[in-house]
């Protein structure tokens, strides 16, 4: 992290940082295993095609049509509270779903997944960008999207092996304990 210096060299940038970098991991993670999941959730809850088609739609309207708003929410409330709600909202959200017997309540939980990751990438952003200016902004936002794309690049290997090797279940639930 060293080579990523802001104007202000504190422990809690560096914190703050990780924390974020840590999420826009996650993110993606959360994107991929609606998609990879679908055959082993309509296995299990018997879901009709209809009603898995929210566990990757669902996510995606209300992620897409909700970061404008979660944005401004960011620049309004403060970005650290936005970025920490964003997060308590994944982590329950998330727990929610691992623990759901119903295919309309899981649709439900993950468009609130969706919401909720929408919150937690404004406020982390926003957060990037308070906390860094000039090149060491541009490195830490190269770096943002570097680990967003790796969460979409290896997320449907990571979540297809927790998937056969454990269940469905348990990709919700690392996902909330990572959250």
């Amino acid at each position: 992290m060293t080579e990523i210096s802001s104007t202000s060299s504190s422990g809690v940038n560096i914190s703050a940082t990780l924390a974020i970098l840590l999420a826009a991991l996650l993110l993606p993670l959360s994107f991929t295993g609606g998609v990879v999941t679908t055959a082993a959730i309509s296995r299990d809850l018997h879901g009709g095609s209809l009603s898995l088609a929210w566990l990757t739609n669902g996510f995606m309207l209300t992620f897409g049509s909700g970061l404008l708003a979660a944005g401004v929410a960011a620049d309004k409330l403060r970005h650290k509270r936005v970025f920490i709600a964003g997060l308590a909202l994944f982590a329950v959200s998330s727990l929610l779903i691992a623990l759901t017997s119903s295919t309309l309540t899981l649709g439900i939980y993950r468009a609130l997944q969706g919401i909720a990751a929408a919150l937690t990438l404004a406020g982390g952003a926003t957060a990037l960008a308070h906390l860094y200016s000039g090149p060491a902004r541009t490195r830490v936002f190269s770096l943002l999207g570097t680990l967003f794309g790796v969460g979409l690049a290896f997320g449907p290997l990571v979540m297809g092996i927790i998937t056969d090797a454990l269940s469905w279940r348990w990709v919700y639930a690392l996902l909330a304990a990572m959250a």
